[in-house]
C-alpha cells in the first residue's frame, strides 16, 4: 500500500474511533501502529499519524506549557501513561531520523543538522525528568542510546561542537541513576566515557580528553570496590568487562601521555642527539620509551596493540592521502616527533611475535588479557603506517597478514568474505603505493627517524586507480563503540 493511501486510511480510521473507544486504549492503539510502522520502515506515516498525533492530543489537553503538565498531567505515578509517552518521544525522534537520512544521506544542510539537535534535546529532556524514578531506570538507558546513536552520527559528519554537550548527558545519565551504575551496563558506559574522549580529540582538546578519562577510570575504581565488598564473587565474565572498559580509557590517556611525556619542560639550546630507530629494531623488547610506557599500562599483546593503534589514529586523515606524521610547531614539539616512529616500531614489533591471528575485534581479545591480534587490527596497523608513510614497515606488516590470509583458507573451507576484502585492500594499497608521488622519490624522516630509499620515476596516479582508492578511503580512526 502507498504511503499516502496508508495515510489516508489511518486518518479516517482516527477521525472515527477517537471518539468511541476509551482514551487510554486509543493511545495504546496509537503507539503499538507507530511502532509497527516503524519496524516496516513506514517512518513518515509513524510519525505523522502515530507519535506525532499521540503528543498533539498531550499538547491540545494541557492548560500549561510547564513540560511536566504537558507530558505527564498525571505525574510519575501511572507507570503505563509514562512508558507510553516516552515511546511517543522517542518514536517520533528516531522517524525524524530515519526520514532526514534519506532526505540528506551525508547530513550536509544546516536544516538537518538542527532538527537533529532538536530530536536530541527532546531526548535529554524526557531522561533528565525520568532520572529521579528509578522504576524507569530502562527508559533512561534507551534514552542514551538513541542519544548515541544520532550524536554519532553527528560527529562523524564533523559536528562534534554541537553534540558533545549530549554525549556527557549520557554520562551524566547513567552516574545518576543507581540501577544503571551496576556492573551489568559497565561495558555501556565505558563506551559513553570513550565517545566523551573521542569528541574532545576531535575538537584538539587532548587535555579535557586526558581529565575526562581519568575521572572516569576513578568511577571504574569505584565500582570495583563495591564489588570487592560484595557478597557476590568475582567471575571471569565481570573481570573481563572490568578490563574492557579500563583498557578502553587506559589508551584514551595513553593518546596523550606518550607525546606529552616527552615534551621537555625547559628548553634548553644544545645539540640534539636524536635516536636511530633503525638500530634500535635489533635490540630486545621493549627498546623505547614509547614501549617501556606500554608495558607499564597495559597487560597483554591484545591490550598493547589496542593502545598503539589507537594513539596513531587520526580521524582527520585519509587513508589514501598519505603524508608524514604532522609537525609540531609548539614550544619543544620538535622533539616529540620520535614518538611516531616509536609507536610503528612497537606495533610491527607484536605483530612480529603474534603466531597465530584471531578473527575477533582488538577489544574482545583486550577484554580477555589475550596475547593474541586479530586481522581487523593488522590491517588497521596497515592502513595507518600507509597514510603516514612508513613504507618499510607496511611492507614488513604485509607480509606477515597475506601467509596468515592463505593458512586459513583450504578446500574445505574456502576463504571468507571479510579476509577477501582484506586482500583485496592490500592489492590496493599497494598500487596506490607504487604509483604515490611521495613514493617516487627518497622519503627522509628526521621526524622520526627512519630514511627509505625508493627507486625513481614511474607513472603517475591513473584515474582508475584513484576512482578505486576512494573505495577504501575512510577515516582510519577507532571505533567509538570498540
Amino acid at each position: 500500500e502507498s504511503p499516502a493511501r496508508l495515510s489516508n486510511t489511518l486518518f479516517s480510521l482516527w477521525n472515527n474511533y477517537f471518539t468511541k473507544l476509551p482514551s487510554k486504549y486509543f493511545a495504546g492503539k496509537l503507539i503499538s501502529t507507530g511502532d509497527y510502522l516503524f519496524k516496516v520502515k513506514e517512518y513518515s506515516v509513524a510519525r505523522q499519524h502515530c507519535y506525532g498525533y499521540f503528543l498533539r492530543l498531550m499538547r491540545e489537553k494541557a492548560t500549561s506549557t510547564d513540560y511536566c503538565e504537558v507530558f505527564f498531567p498525571n505525574g510519575f505515578k501511572e507507570t503505563d501513561d509514562v512508558i507510553e509517552t516516552s515511546q511517543a518521544i522517542f518514536g517520533n525522534g528516531l522517524c525524524t531520523l530515519k526520514i532526514l537520512q534519506e532526505r540528506d544521506p551525508f547530513l550536509s544542510e544546516e536544516k538537518t543538522v538542527r532538527e537533529l539537535l532538536e530530536v536530541l534535546n527532546d531526548f535529554r529532556t524526557l531522561t533528565q525528568h525520568l532520572i529521579p524514578h528509578e522504576r524507569f531506570c530502562w527508559l533512561v538507558f534507551n534514552g542514551t542510546v538513541h542519544m548515541y546513536q544520532i550524536g554519532k552520527l553527528l560527529v562523524d559528519r564533523g559536528h562534534t561542537a554541537s553534540t558533545l554537550e549530549f554525549m556527557v548527558w549520557c554520562c551524566v545519565c547513567l552516574e545518576s541513576v543507581i540501577p544503571l551504575m551496576t556492573l551489568r551496563f559497565l561495558s555501556w558506559r565505558g563506551t559513553l566515557y570513550s565517545a566523551v574522549c573521542e569528541c574532545y580529540l576531535d575538537l584538539n582538546q587532548a587535555h579535557a580528553a586526558e581529565m575526562f578519562a581519568r575521572r572516569a577510570l576513578q568511577k571504574i575504581h569505584q565500582l570495583a570496590k563495591i564489588e570487592e565488598q560484595s557478597l557476590s564473587e568475582a567471575t571471569p565474565e565481570s573481570e573481563a568487562i572490568f578490563r574492557e572498559v579500563t583498557v578502553k580509557l587506559s589508551a584514551m590517556i595513553f593518546k596523550r601521555i606518550v607525546f606529552e611525556s616527552r615534551r621537555p619542560k625547559k628548553i634548553i639550546h644544545r645539540p640534539k642527539t636524536r635516536q636511530n630507530l633503525k638500530e634500535l629494531q635489533m635490540l630486545p623488547f621493549p627498546r623505547t620509551t614509547t614501549e617501556k610506557l606500554v608495558l607499564d599500562m597495559f597487560e597483554g599483546s591484545a591490550s598493547q596493540f589496542y593502545a598503539i593503534l589507537e594513539a596513531l589514529a587520526d580521524p582527520s586523515r585519509r587513508i589514501c592521502q598519505s603524508a608524514p606524521p604532522p609537525l609540531d610547531t609548539t614550544e619543544g614539539g620538535d622533539m616529540l616527533m620520535d614518538v611516531w616512529g616509536e609507536l610503528v616500531l612497537g606495533g610491527y614489533e607484536l605483530i612480529s611475535r603474534c603466531s597465530e591471528y584471531s578473527n575477533e575485534s582488538m577489544i574482545s581479545l583486550a577484554r580477555l588479557g589475550s596475547d593474541q591480534i586479530s586481522f581487523c587490527g593488522v590491517m588497521k596497523y596497515i592502513k595507518l603506517v600507509f597514510t603516514y608513510e612508513f613504507w618499510e614497515h607496511y611492507t614488513l606488516a604485509v607480509s606477515h597478514i597475506l601467509p596468515a590470509i592463505e593458512a586459513v583458507s583450504t578446500p574445505e573451507t574456502p576463504i571468507t568474505a571479510e579476509l577477501q576484502l582484506y586482500k583485496s585492500t592490500i592489492e590496493l594499497l599497494d598500487a596506490m603505493k607504487t604509483v604515490s608521488a611521495n613514493h617516487q622519490r627518497r622519503v627522509t624522516r628526521p621526524s622520526t627517524g627512519f630514511a627509505e630509499s625508493v627507486p625513481e620515476g614511474g607513472a603517475s596516479p591513473t584515474l582508475d586507480v584513484v576512482s578505486l582508492a576512494s573505495g577504501i578511503s575512510e577515516r582510519p580512526s577507532s571505533t567509538v563503540a570498540g
